[in-house]
């Protein structure tokens, strides 16, 4: 996988906007990395945050790394 994320979860947080990209990218790659920016919220908030998301795009959560988190999600389009 690649290194670097393939999303970013900027200050305005879980957007609407950033919900759609996300489904998009998970779409098309099955795999996305997120990274959230730095804030001061704690690591519960966190993970309560990266919980919240995965279940919203009906995704797998593989795996939190300090403000990384990959989500997995088989492709609709690839299983027909």
């Amino acid at each position: 996988m690649n290194k670097k994320p393939n999303l970013y979860l900027g200050k305005n947080g879980k957007t609407t906007q950033f919900i759609n990209e996300l489904n998009r990218c998970l779409e098309n790659r099955e795999i996305v990395k997120i990274k959230i920016q730095k804030r001061n919220q704690s690591h519960e908030a966190q993970e309560q945050l990266v919980n919240e998301i995965a279940r919203e795009v009906e995704a797998e959560l593989i795996d939190i790394r300090g403000r990384t988190f990959i989500l997995y999600k088989p492709s609709e389009e690839k299983n027909k």
